[in-house]
């Protein structure tokens, strides 16, 4: 420890009351836990360790960080064994793990972290295989950005993420389907006609004509609402229709994905002739879904 200087990491802004980054430092195990024994970690919740000389060892005093959201691990012989202290672990949502020794085997591990959003694991041992045992995780999105993972891989991770999420597995029937498509799509060319309209000169009339759509689409308790957002271009212009799930005989959602893999799920309601209606949209952010104006 005598080369360590806690204080002069402190007065270069390495440690903060929020972060501790140590990135490329020529720091070990025994360094990282006497910070952790001699600061006050209660509001720490980023730990950047890139580059650092690191085991797994550091992660037993890294899960008694109750507010650690990031943490980021690349470029380390971590093997993630150590995950297990994380278990149960409630605010822990995002871990870069690039170029680690990572494998199918910690993936158990990573399933018990409940808030788990990012999991970026290029250059890591991890395999497709093993990858879609973690589709039962509602919320984890894994990242390979150097490709590790094809796109047509992570689609399909997604989807079948959806189906395990899934409370009502009966498949919507052909009509249903075809009815919520259709009124779903008509109602994003009515948005986008609207915003062609709109971006030009967005004024009183412009509103009252947003209203006049929400009363065309939407059940009664939209019939009032004014959209006060625009895109340029149209708002789902890059939207596609990815899956559908009964949430009662009369409620469908639809689900949606854009070109950035945001996803956006639409809440349909049979109405008494049979059609249907636009109820909500949300927006999954995390590991919430979050409601937003359409």
């Amino acid at each position: 420890m005598s080369s360590f200087d806690l204080e002069k990491v402190k007065k270069d802004r390495l440690i903060s009351t929020y972060t501790i980054n140590l990135e490329n430092l020529p720091i070990g195990d025994d360094y990282v836990l006497y910070i952790c024994q001699n600061i006050d970690s209660k509001l720490i919740n980023q730990v950047n360790l890139i580059g650092t000389n690191i085991s797994d060892k550091v992660f037993e005093c890294l899960a008694q960080l109750p507010k650690l959201e990031f943490l980021k691990i690349n470029q380390t012989n971590i093997t993630g064994q150590g995950f297990c202290h994380f278990a149960g672990h409630k605010k822990l949502e995002v871990i870069w793990a690039e170029n680690t020794q990572l494998d199918d085997t910690i993936l158990p591990l990573i399933a018990q972290i409940p808030n788990m959003t990012a999991f970026l694991i290029e250059g890591t041992k991890i395999t497709w295989q093993g990858l879609l045992t973690l589709a039962k995780h509602p919320h984890i999105r894994p990242v390979a950005r150097g490709g590790q993972f094809s796109d047509e891989q992570l689609a399909k991770f997604r989807h079948s993420q959806r189906e395990f999420a899934k409370k009502n597995k009966t498949p919507v029937n052909a009509d249903d389907l075809a009815k919520v498509t259709a009124q779903l799509l008509a109602f994003f060319e009515a948005i986008h006609r609207w915003e062609a309209l709109a971006e030009p000169d967005f004024n009183d009339e412009m509103m009252q004509k947003s209203t006049e759509i929400y009363r065309q689409f939407f059940t009664e308790s939209w019939h009032n609402t004014q959209r006060m957002h625009l895109q340029s271009g149209g708002s789902y212009q890059d939207h596609k229709i990815v899956d559908s799930e009964y949430v009662s005989k009369n409620r469908i959602y639809l689900y949606t994905e854009d070109d950035l893999n945001s996803q956006r799920r639409f809440l349909f309601i049979r109405q008494a002739d049979n059609s249907w209606l636009l109820d909500k949209m949300q927006i999954k952010f995390g590991y919430k879904w979050e409601s937003y104006t359409p």
